[in-house]
């Protein structure tokens, strides 16, 4: 038993051409969907400027609040993919394990912090759905 899980251990992959040209697909998509991102954000900050003149100061001050939290988070998300992207695309490029290494611990963090945020949305959800049924029941 030891010495199959040091053989898995010390195993190591070698990286196919067409391996190469996946990873540098996925590295160009990640940036192209980082860009999409930040134009995304700060859209939606341009929207929120236009509209605040619109609107009271109550309903402004609450969507303040929501805007920049929106959009910081998907600032975070998108400064890490598109870290992810740039590390990976050099790490092939150059052949440099360094940048690769980085590129993946980037992608990692990427899908970690998205991870997170599905859980604290999918708990406020369930908590919403928990909290009106138990409403609808003492109506």
């Amino acid at each position: 038993m030891n010495d199959q899980s040091n053989s898995l251990i010390s195993l190591e992959a070698e990286v196919t051409p067409d391996a190469k040209e996946q990873l540098d697909g996925l590295a160009k998509w990640a940036i192209y969907s980082a860009i999409i991102g930040f134009v995304s954000a700060g859209l939606a900050i341009i929207t929120f400027v236009v509209t605040l003149n619109k609107v009271s100061s109550n309903v402004a001050a609450s969507n303040l609040f929501q805007t920049f939290l929106v959009t910081g988070i998907s600032l975070l998300l998108n400064i890490t993919l598109f870290g992810a992207g740039l590390y990976l695309k050099k790490g092939i490029s150059t052949a440099d394990q360094g940048f690769f290494n980085m590129g993946l611990k980037k992608l990692n963090n990427y899908f970690k912090i998205l991870g997170i945020l599905m859980i604290i949305v999918l708990s406020i959800v369930l908590l919403a759905i928990f909290f009106g049924g138990m409403i609808s029941l003492f109506n």
